[in-house]
């Protein structure tokens, strides 16, 4: 079945770098899976982090849909 595939990769692709299950604030941006950047970081003018989401709304939509199956 293709749910245990999928399953069964994900637990080997975690074994060799780190996995978010769910999305996480990474230096990089808001990162889920193995490493996928859904939108990137750079810091406001106080040295804040923030996310660069203005401009790339399709491919984040994209992304969350692939990912939770919308």
């Amino acid at each position: 079945m293709i749910a245990d595939r999928l399953q069964r990769e994900w637990r080997e692709r975690g074994r060799f770098r780190p996995v978010h299950a769910s999305m996480s604030l990474q230096p990089n941006g808001l990162v889920l899976g193995c490493g996928t950047v859904l939108a990137g970081a750079d810091r406001d003018r106080f040295g804040r982090p923030r996310l660069q989401v203005e401009g790339s709304e399709s491919r984040l939509l994209a992304l969350l849909s692939i990912a939770y199956g919308l």
